[in-house]
């Protein structure tokens, strides 16, 4: 690679909550957990007028982050608190969740995933003040002005140790460290907003490339290609691509009709991404646009693309064996990394990364920063992003990151990891055995969902887990919760599910 003298990393020091252990799985992979496992799940409420992850008033938030205060709810990065609005962990972030109604709590790396940046003019009762960068990692909720200028806020959080829920009033000086943002849910009083709802669309696919697919757990399937001949298909949101016969097509709905999108037969890969849509051919050429109806953008015209990932407006793309990212489709490439032994890329809310063949995985949060070198040593076969976390296998053994400056974690060690996933705050393994274990905690412990192995495939999204288990597709609502048989006949080849919001009432 041709990149910048890196310096020695200093490592910082992560002190475990609880001693760790080994536990053996089939003499196979030694889990790594603690005694005290933290629940990470909220439950709606009947005290809720919102749903979780839906649509939620600003007269909401207060009263829901008010009652932590009325608790006098002491400050932990462990456990959780429960009351009437469900079960949160009582750090910064978890009361954020809380107040917000998250599904889940959600952590400083993950939170900007469901907020975007405002005016500060333009903060209101129930907006975030949130920051994160090497010397804190802070959010909380804002109120009120404390002054006629408009300088100093009057916020509510959790904000140390040895301290409860509490609102009060920040300097300005500490103030102005801070973004302002704002849930995409929240809305505020008056007439009776719309209602939305998280729905999940469930699909898969069997061996003759027919795609099914529907929108309630205990319907019926919608078989969205009854010739078959699918090659790869995705969901997003309301819409469905897929790659039949060589050609993308797409509906934007379960019940719509395909809309050719290229033809040629020559299509390689496709994606969807928010009101993306994009794909690549046979030369490595990637098409894009943003309109449905509207023109193709040809990013590379000579080609060459090995791997390529949309994140936001951000494209990553491996071109002959470099590392190139666009800021906008209509912009130039920027080079990342050169020297023509980039392997994979991987984009994730602002941060960049990278590995090579040695396996090492290079990371940063600045796009013109310097690179952190994660693990000197290489050898690593599979990596992910989530939020502010980083997994890994390293020579077959799971290990995680919660900041690119921290410690890697052993999360599962015995050398026979074979995929990872991190999604929200669960995160999971699988053996060569297929036996698949998780747990909503880093030091909590490890629930194997699978004990007789057999999958194929698995994923993880929102709550759900999904598997191909000797070819059909089983389901589990929630860690301990049952496999719920999908689809039978031992046929399936590949599963997805998606979560996405819509409108209810």
């Amino acid at each position: 690679m041709k990149l910048p003298r890196t310096p020695s990393l200093g490592r910082r020091k992560i002190v475990l909550a609880a001693a760790m252990t080994a536990l053996s799985l089939g003499g196979v992979v030694n889990v790594v957990s603690a005694p005290a496992a933290v629940a990470a799940v909220s439950t709606a409420s009947a005290a809720s007028d919102s749903v979780a992850d839906g649509q939620i008033t600003r007269s909401e938030v207060l009263t829901r982050s008010q009652s932590w205060i009325d608790e006098q709810v002491p400050y932990s990065q462990t456990g959780t608190h429960t009351n009437q609005y469900g079960s949160y962990r009582p750090d910064c972030s978890g009361y954020v969740s809380m107040a917000w109604h998250l599904g889940f709590p959600r952590y400083t790396g993950n939170l900007p995933d469901v907020m975007h940046t405002i005016a500060r003019s333009d903060l209101k009762p129930g907006d975030a003040l949130f920051r994160r960068d090497a010397s804190v990692q802070h959010v909380a909720l804002f109120m009120r002005w404390n002054d006629a200028a408009h300088t100093s806020p009057v916020v509510r959080e959790e904000y140390d140790y040895g301290h409860v829920a509490v609102e009060r009033a920040w300097s300005v000086a500490y103030a102005n460290t801070f973004a302002s943002m704002r849930y995409n849910n929240i809305v505020d009083d008056g007439p009776t907003p719309p209602k939305y709802a998280k729905v999940t669309r469930y699909g898969f696919s069997n061996g003759a490339g027919v795609i099914l697919a529907k929108d309630e757990r205990d319907g019926s399937w919608a078989t969205l290609n009854p010739d078959g001949r699918a090659g790869q298909w995705v969901f997003d949101g309301d819409r469905i691509g897929a790659i039949l016969d060589g050609n993308f097509l797409l509906k934007n709905g379960l019940y719509d009709s395909w809309h050719l999108m290229a033809d040629g037969h020559d299509v390689k890969q496709i994606a969807l991404n928010g009101g993306r849509i994009a794909f690549s051919n046979g030369a490595g050429i990637i098409f894009v646009k943003d309109e449905f109806e509207g023109p193709w953008h040809t990013l590379n015209p000579d080609g060459r693309a090995t791997q390529w990932v949309l994140n936001g407006a951000r494209i990553g793309a491996i071109l002959d064996g470099n590392f190139a990212l666009k800021e906008e489709l209509d912009g130039p490439w920027i080079s990342m990394a050169t020297g023509g032994d980039v392997k994979q890329i991987a984009l994730n809310n602002g941060r960049i990364a990278f590995s090579n063949g040695a396996g090492i995985i290079f990371a940063k949060d600045d796009r013109d920063g310097a690179w952190h070198v994660l693990n000197p040593d290489g050898r690593a076969t599979q990596w992910t992003l989530e939020g502010d976390r980083i997994g890994a296998i390293l020579d077959g053994n799971f290990a995680m990151k919660e900041t690119l400056d921290g410690s890697w974690l052993p999360m599962a060690t015995g050398g026979d990891v074979k995929q990872i996933q991190l999604k929200g705050n669960r995160m999971a393994f699988s053996n060569s055995a297929g036996v698949i274990l998780a747990k909503d905690e880093v030091y909590g412990n490890w629930h194997v969902l699978n004990p007789d192995g057999r999958a194929t495939e698995w994923q993880l999204e929102g709550s759900n887990i999904s598997a191909i288990l000797d070819g059909n597709f089983g389901m589990k609502e929630a860690l301990d919760g049952p496999w719920l048989t999908m689809a039978g006949g031992g046929d399936v080849k590949h599963v997805q599910n998606r979560d996405r919001m819509v409108q209810v009432g």
